[in-house]
């Protein structure tokens, strides 16, 4: 047999356990999660850090007091053993940190990563006002907690920092917590939804087994080559989905009316089909790049100053907003000044804010209604657009969310 014979049968291989697993699927109560449908399964802030905080705190609606942080000590935070005579207390959100975990003279940060990649020195910024806060007698450590326990991308010296994961240490924890609330049928069933959440993200639910019935696939003897063979081809399919979304995207939107540029975060033009392959290729470290749309001179701003829908791109996938521009760059804290945010205000009634602590490079920012991820692996949304209509049905609906937001903003 043949290299391409190989891959051919090894394909079809997997394309059986594909289908044999969709049909289990199909008939899963798993799929029924209430998590899931309030929210997307990897919303950090309004899913994972809001549910994860109100399990943290003694005083949360649970009515469990401590025994749930108690247990988090132990399973995800082994540095640090549990101040069984401190007060402890949990803030969401608090200096547009995560969480937040105080006790007496100790302080947690825990970032909470799903997708989210790093922002520029965010672990660096969040400890320095943490210690402006509460004051250098404090102690202050970092938790950093990602899918699989990852590197922070800029790791703080002489600070006591661990990284955990979703899938051991969380998994862990709430499974023990299960254990503790057997009797309490409401808390004890929220909780075992969140596991299965957990063990979905983490590829270790029922449905996770196909990873190893794949896995022994490619053990077989020439199997695991015809693969790795294959690798350069889905690199390629990979940048050629995702310049053909941006150009196709462009496209409508000139269509409906209105001229983009391809453009770094800065706002320096760049050729999109050599930013997504460097992208793709792991060439430049910078993610951040898309279309920009600027105003015409519609608000009573400085001379040198403008307004531009951006529509960007990085590893929490496409999201879109208004930003400010000086002398033709877009440059840190512009959309924060207060000149500017007083001149050109949010409209009233617009989505909630994708996250509104980056304030200090937007003025606004949301997410698609559908929300699409483009990795430098193969991601479900390079997979979807291989069908044509797919891709422009959701091209149309974007460029209709962006333009709507364009009109907004000139009323």
């Amino acid at each position: 047999m043949n290299s391409f014979d190989i891959l051919r049968d090894t394909l079809k291989k997997i394309e059986i356990i594909r289908l044999k697993y969709s049909k289990i699927n199909e008939n899963s109560a798993d799929e029924f999660n209430i998590f899931s449908i309030l929210h997307k399964d990897h919303d950090e802030v309004r899913l994972h850090s809001r549910f994860i905080g109100e399990l943290l705190d003694p005083a949360g609606s649970h009515g469990q007091s401590d025994i749930f942080c108690k247990l988090f000590f132990h399973e995800v935070m082994g540095f640090l053993p549990f101040p069984e005579s401190e007060e402890i207390e949990i803030h969401r959100e608090k200096f547009g940190i995560d969480m937040l975990l105080k006790c007496g003279a100790h302080v947690v940060i825990i970032e909470n990563k799903i997708y989210a990649i790093d922002q520029p020195q965010q672990l660096q910024r969040y400890y320095d006002r943490v210690l402006e806060i509460y004051g250098t007698n404090t102690k202050i450590s970092i938790l950093y907690l990602t899918l699989f326990g990852r590197d922070p991308e800029d790791k703080l010296q002489g600070i006591e920092q661990i990284n955990a994961s979703y899938a051991i240490n969380v998994r862990e924890w709430v499974s023990e917590c299960i254990k503790k609330v057997a009797l309490f049928p409401g808390i004890r069933e929220t909780l075992n939804q969140y596991l299965i959440l957990v063990l979905k993200l983490t590829g270790q639910s029922a449905k996770g087994q196909i990873a190893m019935e794949i896995k022994e696939i490619l053990k077989e003897r020439g199997s695991l080559q015809s693969i790795l063979s294959a690798i350069p081809i889905i690199v390629e399919i990979n940048k050629e989905t995702q310049i053909n979304f941006w150009r196709n995207l462009r496209n409508m939107l000139s269509k409906k009316g209105y001229d983009f540029s391809f453009v770094n975060n800065d706002f320096s033009s760049i050729e999109i089909e050599e930013k997504v392959s460097d992208f793709v290729d792991g060439k430049n470290k910078s993610k951040w790049f898309g279309l920009a749309y600027i105003f015409p001179r519609i608000y009573p701003l400085k001379h040198e100053q403008e307004v531009s829908l951006y529509i960007e791109f990085d590893d929490v996938g496409v999201y879109f907003g208004i930003t400010g521009l000086e002398a033709g760059k877009r440059k840190h804290g512009i959309s924060n000044n207060p000149d500017f945010k007083k001149n050109v205000r949010i409209p009233i009634g617009l989505p909630e804010q994708a996250n509104p602590l980056v304030e200090d490079w937007w003025l606004y920012r949301t997410f698609p209604k559908n929300r699409i991820h483009f990795l430098r692996e193969c991601s479900s949304s390079i997979v979807e657009f291989q069908d044509k209509a797919k891709m422009n049905s959701y091209v149309n609906s974007l460029s209709d969310e962006v333009i709507a937001l364009i009109k907004a903003f000139q009323r």
